[in-house]
């Protein structure tokens, strides 16, 4: 393949995560702008390409994709379109692949980064375990049965996340690791907005607010995979 080539291909490749990103932006102004005027309708056009769009750009943006991050956005993505709805049973499955899609991360997380030990780890999670049981303070007196224990493991993997990326940022220092932490610190905050949203006080604009963290959380995370991918390649 000539230079020429080369060139031509790079500006094609250029142009399509370009694209695929302006997507993803679209789409997602759009799903804040329906959870702000609580628009189901819209909510139903937009929530569904926010993900497969930043799948879309992760895939563009990377020569070794990894399946177990795919998977994660998979599960996600379901979970998203089920939690539009009102059928209980269906939140509970949302719920779910939610902690899935945490579990996969994790994985993900500590095959590339192996460096860390316990203690780092463990003092790294104080912030965001006081963040957690802060809330778990607040709102547990409105949650019942198996909700408990869902919400439970959902702190503890989001804990254990926020831990080894504050304890990544402060020891490394690198770029990734900068990415990660701010990752960690958005999905921190959308977890912390959504408890008190549906357990505690049922403000309009928590919902449209968790959206955001949530958008920004994704970005970064997947910002943060490829990163770790071009280096590893």
């Amino acid at each position: 393949m000539s230079i020429t080539s080369i060139i031509s291909e790079i500006k094609k490749s250029n142009k399509s995560i370009l694209t695929v990103l302006l997507i993803f932006s679209l789409f997602s102004l759009i799903e804040i702008y329906a959870e702000f005027i609580e628009n189901n309708s819209l909510q139903y056009f937009s929530k569904p390409f926010i993900l497969p769009a930043l799948a879309a750009f992760y895939w563009l943006s990377t020569k070794k994709q990894s399946s177990l991050y795919l998977a994660a956005l998979l599960f996600n993505w379901v979970a998203n379109i089920l939690f539009v709805t009102i059928n209980f049973k269906l939140l509970l499955v949302a719920s779910v692949l939610f902690l899935l899609h945490r579990i996969l991360i994790l994985i993900k997380i500590f095959k590339e980064e192996k460096e860390l030990s316990f203690v780092p780890i463990a003092l790294g999670s104080i912030p965001f375990l006081f963040l957690f049981l802060s809330l778990i303070n607040l709102v547990y007196e409105s949650i019942f049965g198996g909700q408990f224990y869902l919400i439970l493991f959902q702190v503890v993997l989001m804990t254990l996340l926020g831990g080894y990326s504050l304890a990544n940022f402060i020891i490394k220092n690198t770029i990734s690791s900068k990415i990660l932490m701010i990752s960690s610190l958005f999905f921190g905050v959308n977890l912390f907005i959504l408890g008190i949203k549906y357990y505690y006080i049922d403000f309009s604009f928590l919902k449209p607010i968790s959206m955001i963290f949530f958008i920004l959380g994704h970005y970064t995370l997947c910002y943060f995979m490829i990163l770790r991918e071009r280096a590893a390649i």
